[in-house]
């Protein structure tokens, strides 16, 4: 069981509903550049050549432009855009 243990179904609707971020993250995980660049099985260095020439999957800044992050189901779809027939 998670650490967080619920004694019924309404504590944990309670719980969920202070919580809403929590569901959005649950649901579409956020990726850093590096992780997602060795997931898609490229080198970092290409990857941010994708992202600079506006090739690349939608990606988010967070904290102003230093830090790159990307959610899963935009790179999702960004593959399924580009899979050769």
């Amino acid at each position: 069981m998670s650490k967080t243990q619920y004694p019924n179904e309404t504590s944990q609707a309670l719980a969920s509903e202070r919580n809403p971020a929590k569901s959005i993250i649950d649901t579409d995980e956020i990726l850093t550049e590096s992780a997602t660049a060795s997931w898609v099985k490229m080198s970092l260095s290409g990857f941010r050549k994708l992202r600079r020439s506006r090739r690349g999957p939608r990606f988010i800044r967070v904290g102003g432009s230093r830090l790159i992050r990307y959610k899963k189901s935009d790179v999702e779809e960004w593959l399924s855009q580009h899979v050769s027939q």
